[in-house]
């Protein structure tokens, strides 16, 4: 019975080691693709390490894959993280808000931008994405109205 019980417990630590390593091969084999701009392999390496273990590295790089890849949701949902860890980037301010204006979100996309603008204060760009922020109503404003002048 006591051989038994530490066969199971090796078991186990051989198993938990075992997941480690996979999970190493994994973030390894994303950062490989992430370097050499294969962005949609890297997002799904990255996916699978995120799922078994959270790792800085791989929430920034996974942001960045789906930025480049034009994907807004998950942009936004992987930056909403990276903005959450120690020591953020300040450009990860702007592409949350170019993330969130692509999916409709104007007034985080606001709110992201003003504290952008704050922490740089010399990125035109963003104090334009801003501007257009206020006038979205204007642009999707129906155009096929025309008032008769009678």
């Amino acid at each position: 019975m006591r051989h038994t019980k530490v066969f199971f417990h090796f078991f186990i630590l051989t198993c938990i080691y075992a997941m480690q390593g996979c999970v190493s091969v994994h973030l390894r084999t994303a950062n490989e693709y992430y370097e050499q701009f294969a962005y949609a392999s890297a997002a799904k390496e990255y996916e699978y390490v995120l799922g078994k273990k959270a790792d800085r590295d791989a929430i920034i790089n996974i942001a960045d894959c789906y930025r480049q890849m034009g994907n807004p949701v998950k942009t936004e949902f992987w930056y909403q993280r990276a903005l959450k860890l120690p020591n953020p980037k300040v450009e990860w301010g702007l592409f949350i808000a170019e993330a969130m204006m692509k999916n409709g979100n104007y007034e985080g996309a606001k709110q992201s931008l003003t504290n952008y603008i704050n922490l740089n204060k010399t990125d035109f760009r963003a104090q334009r994405m801003l501007e257009s922020c206020d006038s979205i109503a204007e642009f999707y404003r129906d155009t096929t109205f025309i008032p008769f002048l009678f």
